[in-house]
């Protein structure tokens, strides 16, 4: 930084410490930045513009268990189950996986 700019640069600060400048005025735009949402039954829907209000999840339920479902895989990364059929290829069904981890994923190719 040059004596210049080091000079003019402090003269301004003292000037707003004293009141006499102002930070410029900015403005405050509130939208949401979501550019799509992708559904539980796999639909994709995209926005082209900023948003003012949150988009309705008619499908609450189902996006969380769906998540919970994938969570439960993630924790057992051999298990083959199947989130989208809701079953696995040992057998079990979503009351069984809930409760236990999968027989196949224990066996080692």
């Amino acid at each position: 930084m040059t004596f210049k700019t080091k000079a003019k640069t402090r003269l301004k600060l003292f000037l707003r410490r004293l009141g006499f400048l102002c930070k410029k005025p900015t403005k405050i735009t509130r939208s949401l930045k979501i550019s799509h949402t992708i559904n539980t039954d796999g639909t994709i829907t995209k926005y082209d513009s900023p948003i003012f209000k949150l988009p309705e999840n008619t499908y609450s339920f189902e996006s969380e268990l769906h998540v919970y479902l994938e969570e439960k895989k993630l924790a057992n990364p051999k298990c083959q189950f199947d989130t989208n059929t809701k079953t696995c290829v040992c057998g079990k069904t979503i009351e069984d996986f809930s409760t236990s981890k999968c027989i196949k994923s224990n066996k080692s190719k």
